[in-house]
């Protein structure tokens, strides 16, 4: 089976429904080999006053670097820097020019975290990675739960995710043609047991459907 860093250059994007009806969220990936085989993958996610930026490398095991980058239109930009390196796992932060977290090293209780940055082109990646060591991890993810707290978004936070495969399905796609895919279960951070994820053959997440709370329910769909 493929993984994310051995497709091809291609690009997409990700289509949002709230509650069944198209929600104002473009998110967009743009996939380029690179000389040394790997794949820079760049994903842009974009609401009414506020962009979220995401350049990230993957090789074999899948991400290990991303810069990230919150930007509204009434506060200075937050960007974090994140890289996996044989020894540590680093991590900057800073807003506008103003560096609020120097150049760290992340240290857990456990082997390091996978990197899931955010964006859904890296989701299929990040299940795959939990599925090969036996289902659980601990991944890091830049924290967005809270954007009023901008002393604290985008910086890391890591937890206990993981992956469960339900069975072999066919996924319609949103201009009617069918597609072959993997139903996954992918539990931790903000998804309970009852988000669903889509993987086709080649890792590539092409459905995602998620209760955030009472009122709101999540369907996104790759187009």
């Amino acid at each position: 089976m493929l993984t994310l860093n051995e497709l091809p250059a291609d690009k997409g994007r990700y289509r949002y429904f709230l509650n069944d009806e198209i929600a104002d969220v473009d998110e967009t990936f743009h996939c380029e080999p690179q000389a040394d085989g790997q794949l820079a993958v760049n994903s842009v996610r974009k609401v009414p006053g506020l962009t979220i930026s995401v350049l990230a490398r993957i090789d074999s095991m899948g991400v290990h670097a991303f810069d990230v980058c919150w930007s509204t239109d009434r506060s200075p930009a937050i960007a974090a820097s994140c890289a996996l390196e044989a020894e540590a796992l680093t991590y900057s932060r800073k807003i506008g020019d103003t560096a609020c977290q120097p150049s760290s090293i992340v240290t857990t209780d456990y082997a390091k975290p996978l990197l899931y940055p955010l964006m859904r082109i890296f989701t299929g990646t990040v299940i795959r990675q939990l599925a090969e060591l036996g289902g659980e991890a601990q991944v890091l993810v830049p924290f967005i739960a809270d954007p009023k707290n901008t002393q604290k978004l985008l910086s890391p936070e890591i937890t206990t995710r993981r992956a469960v495969a339900e069975g072999d399905c066919e996924v319609e796609r949103i201009n009617g043609e069918t597609i072959d895919c993997t139903l996954w279960r992918f539990t931790g951070g903000q998804y309970s047991s009852d988000a669903r994820f889509w993987l086709s053959a080649d890792g590539r997440l092409q459905r995602y459907c998620w209760q955030q709370d009472e009122s709101r329910r999540w369907d996104v769909r790759l187009v």
